[in-house]
């Protein structure tokens, strides 16, 4: 089942991995959003939020309605790289209110979904574009397992939206609606300064541990251990 859940992530990854799909008529919206993966973890697997119009019914298994990125052999191509790597989406909708109303983080045959659903409202217009801001995967590992997830939510649109422009030049007016990550009453959406704070306490135990290790093969090999040096500090809030 799990092997299941993860192709089938990997196929609604890289559903639309194109760029814009066609608008069906003029009076179409468009929506515009970034998504991708902290690189500090250094992992492979797919990543995606799920959407549908609000107050339907669910429709997990349906690829057009994925906010998508998948790494990896069979990934997606990046439209950036940096402290994160990713891509932005560009796709035309019908106009009407939707939500995103959860997620899945897929590391090989380790998921996370949400044990309930949730919302996350946007709304799309006739003729305009709505930026919804960039989703940045993480994923919280312990022993080899994937006990936790969350995607940091921020306002990339001067990045985004300038991709956004390459996929399709004449993309319609844009309005930027980011909804406030602090404000947010969803566990795994988590804003800049939250997920910030995880990383660094992360960062530190982490590097506490490397360093513990090369001490130790400093002594088997007779050196002093006062002369290892501290690790390099990372943290996925760092400047790229």
């Amino acid at each position: 089942m799990k092997k299941l859940l993860a192709l089938l992530g990997v196929i609604m990854a890289l559903a639309g991995a194109g760029g814009a799909t066609a608008a069906e008529s003029g009076t179409d919206g468009t929506l515009v959003a970034g998504i991708g993966v902290i690189t500090p973890q250094d992992f492979n697997g797919t990543f995606w939020l799920t959407y549908k119009p609000r107050g339907e019914k669910t429709s997990w298994l349906l690829p057009d309605a994925t906010i998508s990125y998948a790494t990896g052999l069979f990934g997606n191509k990046a439209d950036f790289q940096g402290k994160e790597v990713g891509r932005v989406l560009v796709k035309h909708l019908k106009p009407g209110d939707y939500e995103i109303f959860g997620f899945q983080i897929s590391v090989g045959a380790l998921f996370l979904t949400p044990k309930k659903e949730v919302s996350l409202p946007f709304t799309i217009k006739p003729g305009e574009s709505t930026y919804i801001g960039d989703f940045a995967a993480v994923g919280e590992f312990s022993l080899g397992t994937l006990n936790d997830g969350y995607f940091v939510l921020t306002d990339q649109q001067e990045r985004d939206l300038a991709i956004a422009r390459t996929k399709e030049p004449q993309l319609a007016p844009v309005t930027v609606a980011v909804a406030d990550a602090s404000k947010l009453d969803i566990r795994w959406i988590k804003p800049a300064q939250v997920a910030c704070a995880a990383d660094e306490t992360l960062g530190r135990l982490i590097n506490a541990a490397i360093k513990a290790e090369a001490q130790k093969k400093a002594i088997a090999a007779g050196q002093d251990p006062a002369t290892i040096p501290e690790p390099k500090p990372f943290s996925m809030c760092a400047k790229n």
